[in-house]
């Protein structure tokens, strides 16, 4: 009786920890619509979809949402607007118990990058066929295909700082690093790099490119090595272990 009695109060805490889960998120969550069907423990809302939360606010043309399955959906237009960026897509789907968003159907996320001193100093858009959002993690993974661009501004004019490509991509906001694998290249407006993985730090505008790790310049040379480090700011680069390729230039004697 014992054994059975501490299985059914773990039974029952596990349970009621999720229950407090979605229950917290519907005490928290503003829902609106122009039509909302209410069905058991379903709610169909149909135009206007809109959820407004402390940590997030979601639009789109409809939705629905299952306090028994601790599940919302999202369609039509989706937007979710946090404080340092923006996920579209047209297709959502919010796990209540796990604070988590799974966008498909062309997902894109827009990021204002800023200073110090809250002055706009570049922008990102990225692109995958599936984004993971872990909303109380601050922690973003872009799956299969991934496309980063990244622009800055000089002098008021916004311009192309690079372009990203990777299998797989994770962010981590609250510390500001970025995990690309998977074919990465990264492709700058004088040279293209390449490698199995690259780490960003955004904090101290570095870029680290970790094995097989190689640049290829416009001028045809090339540089390979075991790591390459860029420092976005000054245009620096470091190669660790460098092994160059170097094309003679046309006007060279033979």
């Amino acid at each position: 009786m014992k054994i059975r009695l501490k299985g059914f109060i773990f039974i029952f805490l596990i349970y009621s920890i999720n229950v407090f889960s979605a229950d917290d998120f519907m005490k928290n969550s503003e829902i609106t619509g122009k039509v909302m069907e209410f069905l058991g423990s379903i709610r169909y809302i149909r135009g206007d979809f809109k959820v407004i939360n402390p940590s997030y606010t979601l639009t789109a043309g409809q939705g629905k949402v299952d306090e028994e399955k601790n599940l919302m959906e999202a369609y039509i237009n989706v937007k979710l607007v946090q404080e340092k960026y923006t996920l579209e897509c047209n297709k959502m789907i919010y796990y209540m118990d796990e604070e988590k968003a799974v966008a498909t159907g062309e997902p894109i996320i827009n990021e204002t990058i800023k200073d110090t001193k809250e002055t706009v100093i570049g922008k990102s858009k990225i692109t995958g066929k599936r984004v993971v959002n872990y909303i109380k993690e601050d922690r973003v993974v872009v799956d299969d295909n991934v496309k980063i661009e990244r622009f800055k501004f000089v002098d008021g004019k916004q311009e192309l700082d690079y372009n990203l490509f990777c299998d797989n991509l994770t962010y981590y906001n609250n510390t500001g690093k970025a995990l690309a694998i998977g074919n990465v290249r990264i492709e700058r407006v004088d040279s293209t790099a390449y490698g199995d993985r690259l780490i960003f730090f955004e904090g101290e505008n570095r870029i680290e490119i970790v094995g097989n790790a190689s640049i290829e310049r416009k001028t045809g040379d090339k540089v390979h090595g075991e790591k390459i480090i860029f420092f976005t700011e000054d245009e620096r680069v470091i190669v660790f272990k460098a092994k160059a390729e170097v094309i003679p230039s046309s006007g060279a004697s033979e």
